[in-house]
């Protein structure tokens, strides 16, 4: 069933989103959290601190994506 943003496939979650959210999960060490350029430019004036993680490619995906990890 498509609901939109996410496809509901039985009790799995599937979408582009969904698949490079894992594809980032992956990456991440531990106590670490990787964001897209997209989220950390979402996230300005929020007060959280980036530092430039990597350009990556992701498993599956077109080109490179800039990671950044959320700062301390």
């Amino acid at each position: 069933m498509h609901t939109g943003e996410v496809d509901l496939r039985g009790n799995d979650l599937g979408d582009l989103a969904v698949t490079i959210a894992k594809r980032i999960c992956d990456l991440a060490g531990p106590g670490q959290v990787l964001v897209t350029e997209t989220v950390r430019g979402r996230m300005v004036g929020a007060g959280i601190k980036f530092n430039d993680w990597d350009e990556d490619e992701l498993k599956g995906l077109p080109g490179t994506w800039r990671l950044y990890v959320i700062a301390g």
